[in-house]
């Protein structure tokens, strides 16, 4: 009896952080956020390596010194979330600095390199997309949770139905 509690729990459980998974991620795509993995320390101590933050599209005119925002690096190598210091709107340009660096980054970044301004974060869960280089394995690892779930989803069906 006891074996078969913790089962049920255990199982309700999964369904349950399943189900909360599923709204949080169809909340943030109808939301238009994006996520990023935080690589460096350079916005320490608001978010170090490993995390993850969320930006939601901004418009130029909107931003103003002291707006967090994502950025692509002018080669398209990659992006980076830093602070803005300041702003030339007839150029539309920003200049950034990341908190915990001494100076602002050595270029500034055009209009159509800034992804979104900050919305929020979350710490440590970037540590696996950090790890995990191709985009195939974690479509793989979600593939197989996935199936996992499903299975087990048929297997309670059919032994309900068989009594």
């Amino acid at each position: 009896m006891k074996k078969s509690t913790f089962k049920n729990i255990l199982q309700n459980f999964f369904i349950i952080t399943s189900v909360l998974l599923f709204a949080f991620v169809t909340f943030l795509a109808a939301s238009g956020a994006k996520a990023f993995a935080v690589r460096t320390d350079s916005m320490s101590p608001l978010f170090k390596e490993g995390s993850v933050v969320f930006v939601r599209r901004a418009d130029f005119s909107d931003l103003k010194a002291g707006n967090i925002v994502s950025v692509k690096f002018a080669d398209g190598s990659g992006v980076f979330t830093h602070r803005i210091t300041g702003i030339d709107a007839e150029n539309k340009t920003i200049s950034t600095k990341g908190d915990n660096n001494n100076s602002d980054d050595p270029e500034q970044s055009g209009a159509a390199q800034i992804i979104g301004r900050y919305w929020f974060s979350l710490p440590v869960i970037g540590f696996l997309s950090l790890r995990i280089k191709s985009d195939a394995i974690v479509f793989f690892l979600i593939a197989v949770a996935a199936a996992l779930f499903i299975t087990r989803l048929v297997i309670q069906s059919k032994n309900k139905a068989n009594g």
